[in-house]
Formats: C-alpha cells, structure tokens, sequence
C-alpha cells in the first residue's frame, strides 16, 4: 500500500537534493566569493523552502491522487486536498481508501464534501494557507 507521506518524502528528497546542488554549484559557476556567496547560498536556501512548500508537497499530493487513488484532479484541487493527505488535528490520517470505489467521474465531488464534513467536525483548520493559519493560533482572542 502507498500512502501520501510517501510522495510528500520523495518530493522532499528530491528538492533537498537539488537545493543542496544549487547552493553548491551556483556561487561557484556565477564566481561569487566571501560575504556574497553566503548571503546568495542563504537566499538560495530560502528559495528552495518556498519551492517545497509552494510547489513539491501540493506537486506530490497531485500525484498520490493521480496515481494511487486513480483521481483526475487539478493542481489546485490538489493543494485544497492537502489537508485530508496530512494528519488531522486528532493525528490520525484520513481513510480515502473507498475513493477507489467510487465511480470516477464523483470522486472529487465526494472529495469536497467529504474536506467540508471534516471542517464541520473540526478535524481540519478552515483555511488551507498554513501561514495564515499560524498566524491566526498568534492572533489573541
């Protein structure tokens, strides 16, 4: 059995390994020395945390639904799904095994309903922007 987290670890290794090649060649290939390489290898490192977070998981979770679950979705659909591919707040994963024995053309509806049933019970956070979401546990009451 294939579970996401497996794709999210591959994306993940995968940019890891890119971005460590990056900030090796780069400085070297653009010939930059001293405080600039750092600061060019320092953005370069923030570049790829964005790239990870932007792109790779919902990039990965694309995938998971694409090949395991066998679901024709969009990108964004995808990253709006990313809450129901990750633990909720009980830490426990949510089952999509039946997405499988659905008729295909249902599956993302059932999808969406399902993603509003969990935030009705409070399973997931309303909003799918993690930033806003820490930003608002900051926030006082």
């Amino acid at each position: 059995m294939v579970y996401s987290h497996i794709f999210n670890l591959l994306a993940t290794v995968l940019c890891l390994i890119g971005g460590v090649l990056a900030v090796c060649l780069v400085p070297s290939l653009l010939g930059v020395q001293g405080v600039f390489c750092w600061l060019l290898q320092g953005l370069m490192l923030v570049g790829m945390v964005v790239v990870l977070c932007r792109f790779a998981w919902p990039a990965a979770n694309w995938c998971y639904l694409l090949v395991v679950r066998r679901t024709l979705v969009t990108f964004t659909q995808a990253r709006h799904f990313s809450v129901l591919l990750s633990m909720g707040k009980n830490l426990q994963w949510f089952p999509l095994k039946e997405l499988t024995e659905i008729p295909r053309a249902e599956r993302v509806a059932y999808l969406y309903a399902f993603l509003e049933h969990c935030r009705k019970e409070g399973l997931v956070p309303h909003s799918t922007n993690r930033l806003r979401r820490w930003l608002m546990c900051l926030a006082p009451e």
